[in-house]
Order: structure tokens, then sequence, then C-alpha cells
């Protein structure tokens, strides 16, 4: 029984050891989409909110870019999320690349003299649907910075979105739908 004990306690501490020498990115992400998936129908908004978990202490800033399919999903809006309004401090979200279509959302993020601590949501999104089908959301890039200006080493997970409506929900020339149609 001790034997068994023992090699019970020796087989955890190599498995702690072999998962904490893992690279972060064969870890859980520290920062991600919720909801992770999810749907929505015809004239409807989907919101999503970027978040950081809690083993990110000193969050001051961050630049990111998002991608999702541009031929499914619209953004509308991108602002700071609860964590970041939440702040001591003055705070900015900016959203570079507002109105220029395609399928990237770029974003700064920052706090003005102090940090923030996880858990919470440093990004709040919405979209609107364009054509059925599923997107993923997703980091493509970006770099998140504590208050020395140092970067904070992270892995980003991501969300898959449905949309679900059969009639396409942007204005067509009558000419277009009569042809579906004939």
């Amino acid at each position: 029984m001790l034997d068994n004990t023992i090699r019970w306690i020796g087989g955890a501490a190599v498995l702690a050891l072999v998962l904490g020498a893992l690279p972060a990115s064969a870890q859980n992400p520290n920062l991600y989409l919720t909801p992770d998936s999810g749907g929505f129908s015809c004239g409807g908004i989907y919101a999503l909110d970027l978040m950081i978990d809690d083993t990110i202490t000193d969050l001051q800033g961050a630049s990111l870019e998002l991608v999702f399919d541009d031929y499914i999903l619209t953004p509308l809006t991108v602002s700071a999320g609860a964590l970041i309004n939440g702040a001591s401090c003055p705070h900015y979200a900016n959203w570079t690349n507002e109105g220029a279509g395609g399928s990237t959302i770029t974003v700064d993020i920052a706090t003005l003299g102090c940090s923030v601590a996880g858990p919470g949501s440093i990004l709040h999104l919405t979209f609107e649907g364009y054509h059925k089908g599923t997107s993923t959301v997703n980091c493509a890039s970006g770099v998140l910075r504590d208050s020395n200006n140092q970067d904070i080493p992270y892995t980003c997970g991501e969300a898959s979105i449905y949309y679900d409506c059969v009639v396409d929900d942007q204005a067509q020339a009558w000419g277009a739908v009569k042809a579906v149609y004939r």
C-alpha cells in the first residue's frame, strides 16, 4: 500500500513538472473570448467579450488584432470591457481600423496611470450577420503590456459563431431577388 502511494505521488510530481514545462500555447489560454461558441438569427446582434484570466495581474495596455470571416460577420461596435471601464484611472479603447471593412479588428486599449488585474473583460464587441455560416473569431497578433511597459506573455482562445439566416439580410437590387426565384 505504501509503495503504491509513493508511486502515485511520484507520478503526480512528474506530471506537474511536465505540465509546467509545456509552452504557453499548450496550456489553457489566459486571453479568451466568451461565449466561446454560440449563434444568432436574422436581424440579431451577437456580443462577445475578450477576457483575461486571473494569471494576468498587472495589465496596463494592449494592442490586438482579431480576425473573423467577413463573409459571415460584420463588426458593429468595439469598446472597452467591464474590467477596463471599472479601472480607477482614465482609460481608452480605440478601434483603429473602424469602417475599413475586411476581416480584422485592430484595437488599442490602455489605462492611464493604473493597471488592472484579471479576471475580467477588457474588450466588448458586437457583430451582425451578413451571410449564413460559421465564423471563428480569434487573435491574429498582439501585445499585452504591464505597468513597466514589459510584454505579458499570453495565449489566446477563439470563439465560434454561427449565423443562421436563410434570407440574406443585405439590400439587393430587385432583379437579383427575382432571379433567385425563377
